[in-house]
């Protein structure tokens, strides 16, 4: 029998590229390149806080306990005598 030829090549195998690490300057001069010389701070003086506003000083208000519990009202002796005689 005779082969005849498909007209398909053979896939070439994929090319593999060898690269040479880069060393580390020449990494810092790429860096330095694109993103300007490295700046260490070494101490950084703190920002001056915007002038404030006069404190206004409150009197003190009078503290409240709100009971919100019908359960509790009579839970508890003392208010359970109070509730009897006037809820």
């Amino acid at each position: 029998y005779m082969h005849l030829d498909s007209g398909r090549k053979e896939a070439q195998p994929p090319q593999i590229l060898h690269r040479q690490p880069l060393e580390d300057r020449e990494l810092e001069a790429i860096m330095e390149r694109e993103f300007g010389p490295v700046r260490t701070r070494l101490y950084t003086p703190p920002k001056p806080r915007p002038a404030t506003e006069e404190v206004v000083i409150r009197p003190p208000k009078n503290k409240y306990l709100i009971v919100d519990g019908y359960n509790v009202i009579f839970a508890w002796p003392d208010l359970a005598q109070q509730a009897r005689s006037d809820l």
